[in-house]
């Protein structure tokens, strides 16, 4: 199984500490895995607990995020972003943390 594979299934598992354990590895986070960005995949994994019932949470996608992945980047099947499939699937708290991570004043 790749580093690529075991990330996406950390996802799955939402195994925080094998994500942020991958990604302080240095895991490529714009990898895509069937088209699929590794940000909108814990984005979509969230939106199915939601929607199970679970509460609303963002840890996934912020560890995601902090990487370096991009709620802009058209990705997956429909091509949309990550804030798209956020404001389609209803996550207000996502599209909240995408449009002030997108609005923040650029780093020097």
């Amino acid at each position: 199984m790749s580093i690529h594979d075991e990330l996406h299934l950390a996802i799955e598992t939402e195994d925080l500490d094998a994500i942020r354990d991958m990604i302080a590895a240095g895991v490529d986070i714009e990898n895509l895995n069937g088209g699929t960005s590794v940000l909108r995949h814990a984005l979509d994994v969230e939106i199915e607990g939601m929607r199970a019932g679970y509460a609303l949470h963002v840890d996934m996608t912020v560890l995601v995020l902090v990487a370096g992945a991009d709620p802009a980047r058209p990705t997956g099947e429909p091509a949309e972003s990550a804030l798209e499939t956020a404001r389609r699937g209803e996550h207000w708290l996502a599209v909240e943390l995408f449009e002030a991570w997108l609005g923040r004043p650029a780093r020097r």
